[in-house]
């Protein structure tokens, strides 16, 4: 019988090809491809495809991700006589008719890229991941839109456990020139967006927004310098100089319904994030990864 066990799958994730997955598990692609039979075309893969990794393969390093353009994720084709759900934006993993032990170990590749072994967690402990799609502040007349996702992961005695929810990870633009800091002096607050990479944060509490997740420590922010609606590597240099701790005021919080009411936090609209919340359970901290997925 074949082993499947979750140590020896991997899920493939946005912008892989079995090449580079090979290469990761110190693999040649034609042991790969031997492994999986199934795959009768290397070059029509799709997000969310199993792939066995044979036993004796190297255990996965901890990999940083490359320091890559938006535009330059690749959304895998789907397989001959399957399509995606039209709902899931190109790029997002699309998980409809995954069950939950898919999903997280999908999910678990996310993590792992930034250094994050969810099998080393305890039984029952919460981590968050944020998956975005890259718009401009300016998208819906400056509301902002929910098209990234939150996604909630754990796993205790009774398997694994993924909860996902639409939100945002980036501001709107109806706050330009009304919140942010002035990043390069030139008298005109910028916006901010938290950039991809890893945090912890902590259940906090607000007099204006209610329950909130606050960082635990100063993170840095990118500040939309130039004011064009994209954080991009220029305004990323601009922005090196701002004090740290304004990254404090980067929260999860409730949004509105039909505005995202984020000036740099990740929001999500109210019902989504009451169960957010509640998925949280007793936790006090939590690991943050975020991540562009297109």
């Amino acid at each position: 019988m074949p082993n499947d066990s979750p140590d020896h799958v991997h899920i493939i994730v946005s912008g892989e090809t079995l090449s580079k997955i090979a290469d990761r598990y110190h693999l040649k692609l034609a042991e790969l491809l031997a492994a999986n039979p199934e795959i009768k075309d290397p070059n029509k893969i799709m997000v969310g495809q199993r792939v066995k990794i044979p036993d004796a393969a190297a255990p996965a390093p901890v990999m940083t991700p490359p320091v890559v353009p938006p535009a330059a994720h690749e959304t895998p084709a789907p397989a001959p006589g399957s399509a995606a759900a039209p709902a899931t934006p190109a790029g997002m993993p699309n998980t409809s008719g995954m069950d939950e032990a898919a999903k997280y170990d999908l999910y678990a590749q996310y993590f792992s890229r930034f250094g994050v072994n969810l099998a080393a967690l305890d039984a029952g402990a919460r981590a968050l991941l944020g998956l975005r799609i890259t718009s401009s502040t300016k998208v819906n007349g400056g509301l902002g839109a929910y098209d990234d996702r939150i996604v909630v992961v754990w796993r205790d005695s009774g398997g694994k456990h993924v909860k996902e929810f639409k939100g945002t990870t980036e501001p709107s633009g109806r706050y330009e020139g009304k919140e942010g800091l002035d990043a390069n002096f030139d008298g005109r607050k910028d916006l901010g967006c938290l950039p991809d990479g890893t945090y912890q944060y902590q259940k906090s509490h607000s007099q204006h927004l209610g329950r909130i997740l606050a960082p635990c420590s100063d993170i840095f922010v990118v500040r939309d310098v130039d004011h064009d609606g994209r954080f991009t590597a220029e305004d990323k240099a601009a922005s090196v100089q701002e004090k740290l701790n304004s990254g404090r005021s980067v929260l999860f919080h409730a949004g509105g319904n039909s505005m995202t009411g984020s000036a740099a936090c990740q929001t999500m609209p109210p019902e989504q994030f009451n169960g957010f919340w509640a998925t949280l359970g007793d936790q006090p901290r939590y690991q943050y990864v975020l991540t562009t997925v297109a």
